[in-house]
């Protein structure tokens, strides 16, 4: 109801890492546990037209590589998955914008 009453005409989800599709840490047990999960649920649910962009898949550290690629080909199987592109040109930007002595080792 809450994201009905802000009257848009589309949302625009964006996740950091993709634990929306994976569970991340927190859904290790159970997916629908984890919180970007429910916040991609809860725009799913409202019926409003959306679109989810997920940047850098596995980039925070709580999904590994095998899950994350699995996630994406389940996407891709159902037809979900609209693309990809690298990252790799823009790294060295992205690396010198970042602080890392703030970052968690695993991140």
């Amino acid at each position: 109801p809450a994201l009905m009453s802000m009257n848009v005409d589309l949302v625009v989800g964006v996740d950091c890492g993709g634990d929306s599709i994976s569970g991340g840490v927190e859904g290790k047990q159970n997916i629908e546990a984890g919180r970007d999960w429910q916040m991609l649920n809860c725009i799913r649910v409202s019926g409003i037209p959306s679109v989810h962009v997920v940047l850098g898949p596995g980039c925070d550290g709580e999904t590994e590589e095998p899950m994350m690629r699995a996630c994406c080909a389940r996407l891709a199987a159902d037809g979900s998955l609209q693309g990809v592109f690298s990252v790799q040109p823009l790294f060295d930007d992205m690396v010198n914008l970042c602080n890392t002595k703030v970052l968690h080792p695993n991140r």
